[in-house]
């Protein structure tokens, strides 16, 4: 019997064993007779549910007590203008590095309300360019980087260095709980739930409480942080089935990994077995420095847009779906996140390898 995989970029791939519990308790969760998205989530089968995800989050990522961890809605672009409208500003004034597609998109919201600049993390030939911004950040009161580029499949591993009390925000939507990083480098990180940790519908937010309560008159209640965090993030009717397959896929990580440290390990040899491939070869090309591909998102193409488009139709009808590249640049991509199994990888990797002996 045919095996089907799933690479997308996003919305993407849940663990098997949680879309198989969300199957087993459709009709009855937690002996309530209902499945979870037709309950108050002010129950008390809910606000538990909830309290013990957020608590698992916290193991998993070590979050110290100092900081909130919020669950609001608006995804990454909600977020776009909640770190502006929300962070205390001196200068009114903030740098975004940018690496790619998606961190040009924040740059250009936080316009609306500061004076943003921006400088490039990743130059056009996808090289690093420097680590080091404490000149350009002396007179400014946040920097804003996007950890992990979906579209390139960019990752930047490394905390950019800034100017004493500058503060550093993170777009970790797409790499977040992949691999274990120090909060404490941090002061605020976000993250849309649909790549790694969720269905989409809901966005992670990590804030120095310090941090809390300087909104801007003009926020609105719904991206405001503090009214989340005095509320346990139920200031209103949550994307309650969002944050059910979130809490699943949080245990599952626990009893599964242990910890990130173990997950890291996973991750690093799933995703090396398709750039050694593609390293080995002269078929397919791979732009992105070694320095700073990401394991996440493997961005690739044929000898041409044509091959591309043969190489998506016949993949899928191998059972290898989405893998077409991304609207902007085009290509192919295959998204090897935290529950893309290494069998995954395994297979698209021998497709990979006829596909290149048929048409090369």
């Amino acid at each position: 019997m045919m095996k089907y995989y799933n690479y997308a970029a996003g919305p993407s791939a849940l663990f098997p064993e949680v879309v198989e519990q969300i199957k087993s308790e459709l009709g009855n969760w937690a002996n309530t007779h209902s499945s979870v998205f037709e309950i108050s989530h002010r129950g008390t089968e809910f606000m538990a549910f909830a309290k013990e995800m957020e608590n698992t989050f916290r193991e998993l990522l070590k979050v110290p007590d100092d900081y909130a961890v919020l669950f609001l809605q608006g995804g990454g672009r909600g977020a776009f203008d909640a770190v502006p409208l929300n962070l205390p500003l001196k200068h009114n004034r903030a740098l975004y590095l940018t690496s790619g597609h998606w961190s040009r998109q924040p740059a250009l919201e936080a316009a609306k309300y500061i004076e943003v600049r921006t400088a490039e993390l990743v130059d056009k030939d996808y090289q690093p360019t420097k680590l080091d911004w404490t000149q350009e950040t002396q007179d400014v009161d946040y920097v804003h980087f996007t950890a992990n580029e979906t579209v390139e499949g960019i990752e930047n591993f490394t905390v950019p260095k800034v100017s004493p009390g500058v503060l550093i925000v993170a777009d970790m939507s797409s790499d977040i709980l992949s691999r274990p990083i120090n909060v404490s480098d941090y002061d605020v990180i976000y993250a849309g739930a649909q790549k790694n940790i969720g269905c989409s519908g809901v966005t992670v937010y990590v804030v120095r409480r310090s941090l809390l309560g300087h909104a801007n008159k003009f926020c609105p209640a719904i991206l405001n942080w503090q009214i989340y965090a005095d509320s346990d993030s139920l200031f209103n009717t949550p994307a309650t089935f969002s944050w059910y397959t979130c809490g699943l896929t949080f245990k599952h990580l626990k009893d599964t990994f242990g910890n990130l440290e173990n997950l890291e390990q996973v991750n690093i040899r799933k995703v090396n077995k398709l750039y050694d491939y593609l390293d080995s070869q002269d078929f397919y090309v791979n732009k992105v420095n070694p320095a700073v591909r990401s394991r996440m998102n493997v961005s690739f193409n044929t000898p041409s847009a044509e091959l591309d488009a043969k190489f998506v139709k016949e993949a899928q009808e191998a059972g290898l779906y989405y893998l077409k590249g991304h609207k902007v640049i085009g290509g192919l991509r295959a998204s090897t996140y935290n529950a893309v199994s290494e069998e995954a990888v395994d297979a698209l990797v021998q497709f990979m390898k006829l596909f290149a002996d048929k048409y090369k």
